[in-house]
């Protein structure tokens, strides 16, 4: 077995900022002499130069840049079009206001920047009030307690001063405990985590979780049974919504039905068939998927990386099981 591409996974922006991937093309002694070196190419002098500018993030700036060079399908999580979407979702389930939770930190990141952006127009054509609300940062000298505790005490502020008809959302994953807490208790709105997945209800609602595993696979079907139960008994049906499936769990799987399809030629050889993927990835979560190349900020268009996200799940009578 010959190798031929290694990908490195930074895990973190610092990381990629700090550490320069190339290094694992220096050691291409390593491998045997199918490696593919990428030394003395546009891309390898970029990365180990300069970052290029981009208005979302450098680390999607750096991968899509390696891509340009390269035919490797790659997806990636559309961050940025959650912004628009998340607040038709919200006009779905009959929001007036949108809060939208965030600080400083965050917001310098241009990709939450454009985000709350897209947000904020979105809101002026749904004919939603937007408010920006600065959190607290966790990651502050002694911030974790007293963030959790801002948004506990801050949630029922808002829907005192705004009414239940108000959605929110907070860029922080840690602060993703207290809010949807807070929303739940004060009969809000809560569209989804800002890592978008389902997992999230399980700890925070203190759900019963012995059954929750068949084998080794998660069981989705009775995550999303027994929050519905939860939120049924706050009467929060219709008031709460996520993605149906992670989507690590929906570009694991896709892919390897793509490569399938691939190697029996029902898919196209070269360049990547966004509208097959599409499908098969709507149709292992359930619900639409989008899926769109990455086009940097001159206008350049990345045909192999894709950014996708996921039609929204809102709880609802339907989906509790054994009832």
């Amino acid at each position: 077995m010959k190798i031929k591409t290694l990908i490195i996974d930074y895990t973190s922006v610092p990381n990629a900022e700090y550490i320069p991937y190339m290094m694992s093309y220096d050691s291409s002694d390593l491998f045997n002499d199918a490696f593919i070196s990428l030394v003395n190419t546009p891309v390898y002098a970029a990365t180990n130069d300069s970052f290029l500018p981009s208005k979302y993030s450098r680390r999607e700036s750096d991968m899509a840049l390696r891509h340009k060079y390269t035919t490797i399908p790659m997806l990636g999580v559309d961050d940025l079009t959650v912004g628009s979407a998340m607040v038709q979702q919200a006009q779905k389930m009959g929001a007036k206001t949108f809060v939208y939770y965030s600080f400083p930190r965050h917001m310098s990141d241009p990709l939450v920047f454009e985000q709350q952006k897209l947000a904020n127009e979105e809101c002026s054509k749904q004919g939603i009030k937007f408010v920006y609300v600065e959190a607290i940062d966790p990651i502050k000298k002694d911030g974790e307690d007293i963030a959790q505790q801002f948004i506990l005490e801050n949630v029922p502020k808002m829907v005192k001063k705004y009414g239940k008809d108000t959605a929110f959302f907070c860029t922080n994953s840690f602060l993703q405990d207290p809010l949807i807490k807070a929303v739940v208790n004060a009969g809000a709105i809560y569209l989804q985590s800002s890592y978008t997945s389902l997992y999230d209800f399980p700890t925070y609602l203190n759900l019963d979780m012995n059954d929750v595993y068949d084998s080794s696979i998660p069981n989705l079907e009775y995550i999303i049974s027994e929050t519905a139960r939860v939120l049924k008994e706050h009467d929060m049906l219709g008031r709460v919504s996520t993605w149906p499936v992670p989507t690590s769990m929906v570009f694991t799987n896709t892919a390897v039905e793509y490569a399938v399809k691939r190697l029996n030629g029902e898919a196209p050889q070269e360049g990547i068939d966004a509208a097959l993927l599409e499908e098969l990835m709507t149709d292992y979560a359930g619900e639409q998927c989008f899926a769109r190349p990455y086009v940097d900020e001159d206008g350049v268009e990345y045909p192999n990386y894709l950014l996708v996200r996921e039609d929204y799940l809102t709880f609802g009578e339907e989906h509790i099981k054994g009832d």
